[in-house]
């Protein structure tokens, strides 16, 4: 019962703040979902690097795309399309990828 509300809310959240988007998967169907989109996000290096960039992540609810998004993976709002370059975050409800 607590996993339905919690999915509900995170549901509301998305529809209240979210954007329109079409999932457009390497291989499998497209999905029309709804995702969060941040412009300016510092992301952590990777590796040996220690500089932090700036960049733009995205989040979805991961039952709308069915599973966690692969690398190359794209998202479409409106006319642009964003690429998945690495997921950063994944609770079992909502991934969060950085995009490029």
């Amino acid at each position: 019962m607590t996993d339905d509300i919690f999915n509900r809310l995170v549901k509301d959240i998305f529809n209240a703040f979210g954007q329109d988007a079409i999932y457009m998967p390497i291989s499998g169907k497209k999905r029309q979902v709804r995702v969060a989109i941040d412009y300016k996000t510092e992301l952590q290096p990777s590796g040996q690097a220690s500089v932090y960039e700036i960049g733009t992540t995205m989040e979805c609810i991961l039952a709308e795309i069915g599973r966690e998004p692969n690398r190359g993976d794209r998202f479409q709002i409106g006319n642009k399309v964003y690429k998945v370059d690495s997921i950063i975050q994944n609770d079992g409800r909502v991934v969060k990828m950085a995009v490029k």
